[in-house]
């Protein structure tokens, strides 16, 4: 129940957030703020649930200019938190595969489509409200990135 222009302005939002996402993470990376990879991507995660639970909060929330805002610092908080993590992904894989480099980010980027592919079938399975599903989507997938996180600290030859 948007308007046209304020819809644009979300997805314009939501673009700038993914591009200074990537930038924070290629900041992060070059400046040594952070050792590992999987650290930026669990930075990442943490942001990425915040804007899920910010869905979440506008699920309940009747009210529409506060859903207004809510919906669009949830989306520019999702899309931040995979800007953030996208490049670190990229990188990460790479380190596993060194001389088969072309292929391990091939795979990365399979990987990565195909993960899209099923949450956006996933949410298309809420087709009554959209909205939760994107919330169960995005929460259920950060909370499972969080996990794996917590499993490659505690057994360091995951990493």
């Amino acid at each position: 129940h948007f308007s046209p222009s304020y819809f644009a302005f979300i997805l314009l939002l939501a673009s700038a957030a993914y591009f200074l996402g990537s930038i924070a993470a290629k900041h992060i990376r070059s400046k040594n703020l952070i050792e590992k990879y999987v650290d930026i991507m669990l930075i990442a995660d943490i942001i990425t649930l915040s804007g899920a639970l910010l869905l979440l909060i506008n699920y309940f929330t009747p009210f529409y200019m506060p859903r207004l805002i809510l919906i669009t610092m949830a989306l520019f908080l999702t899309r931040f938190g995979f800007g953030l993590m996208f490049t670190p992904g990229q990188m990460r894989a790479l380190e596993f595969f060194p001389d088969k480099s072309g292929f391990a980010l091939g795979a990365c980027f399979f990987v990565m489509f195909l993960s899209g592919s099923f949450g956006a079938a996933a949410i298309s399975a809420f087709h009554k409200d959209q909205m939760l599903g994107l919330v169960v989507v995005i929460g259920s997938l950060s909370l499972v990135l969080m996990i794996l996180h917590y499993l490659a600290r505690k057994y360091p030859y995951m990493r």
